[in-house]
């Protein structure tokens, strides 16, 4: 598990999906004190952490990464990899190529605009994907957690545990079927879970991404993100409740992005908030500051611009 040595610093800015809006997310420093110096942001007495899926859909991608880059390579930043890096290091690699050409397709529509930045850079661009696959998967530090999507406990013991560590491997890219495989799925990507056909308006299948951490009384209504209109208001199998975590009040403060919460920002719990507030489809790029030995959230923390 990556760690962090706190030194002097006080606490942590937590920063969600960026996704190549630089100019937001040099007002959203900004906003948390954090000042430029050799083209370098830096906070005399915090560290900022991003979680991931800061490239691609926005106007200045190569920029936002040059920022951020910048900031994790002189210390000042801690950076993990969401579902959009890891699908740029497949690519990259030309793996999407080997084991799906439908998937290739999809994942270059979805590299469109980071690509055309670096069109005439391929060094640069090289080098990024190298940078990128020595950057954790998720971080655990001084008393909270960071993860692109969804903090599953297991998944983080099957991936930090295995023989290729808490990084992307060229294995990885590989070996779909594996177990480790299957864990960064679920971290970076979130959970899915299918509703027949027969429960819904529609003439297939449907399947849609969970709100993993929802506890109580679970109706197939109101478990996904966004919630979908075609299902009923029925109680969900018993044999899909395992997918959901109720996360416990006694787990360290956890942050995640890759949902695009349009709703205010507060915690989702006293101790889990989603930082993606959908800045890649209008809506604001957002942080959460957070101060060592902080166990409950409070909406009083949220940074937006």
């Amino acid at each position: 598990m990556a760690q962090y040595n706190s030194g002097h610093h006080l606490g942590i800015d937590i920063i969600g999906d960026v996704h190549g809006e630089a100019e937001k997310l040099r007002r959203l420093l900004e906003r948390l004190e954090y000042r430029e110096k050799n083209g370098i942001y830096h906070h005399p007495r915090r560290l900022a952490v991003f979680l991931g899926d800061f490239i691609n859909r926005g106007p200045e991608i190569r920029k936002t990464i040059h920022i951020i880059r910048a900031m994790e390579m002189a210390g000042e930043a801690k950076v993990i990899i969401g579902n959009h890096e890891y699908n740029a290091i497949a690519y990259a690699r030309g793996l999407a190529v080997r084991t799906s050409p439908s998937k290739h397709a999809k994942i270059e529509a979805q590299l469109a605009k980071t690509l055309a930045e670096f069109h005439s850079r391929m060094g640069e661009w090289n080098a990024c994907i190298d940078w990128l696959m020595r950057l954790p998967i998720c971080l655990e530090t001084h008393g909270i957690r960071c993860v692109h999507a969804c903090w599953n406990s297991e998944a983080v013991r099957t991936v930090t545990n295995s023989p290729q560590g808490n990084h992307i491997t060229f294995s990885d890219l590989t070996e779909t079927a594996s177990a480790r495989t299957q864990a960064l799925k679920a971290l970076m990507n979130g959970i899915k879970i299918t509703a027949p056909a027969s429960i819904t308006l529609r003439r297939t299948p449907l399947s849609f991404r969970i709100k993993w951490w929802t506890a109580g009384d679970l109706t197939w209504k109101h478990i996904g993100y966004p919630e979908e209109p075609s299902l009923p208001n029925k109680p969900l199998p018993e044999d899909l409740r395992s997918h959901f975590l109720a996360y416990p009040p006694s787990a360290p403060p956890t942050f995640f992005g890759h949902y695009g919460f349009s709703k205010p920002a507060v915690p989702l719990l006293t101790n889990l908030a989603c930082l993606d507030f959908g800045v890649s489809k209008g809506g604001r790029l957002g942080a959460y500051r957070w101060m060592f030995g902080e166990k409950t959230l409070s909406e009083k923390a949220f940074i937006l611009v």
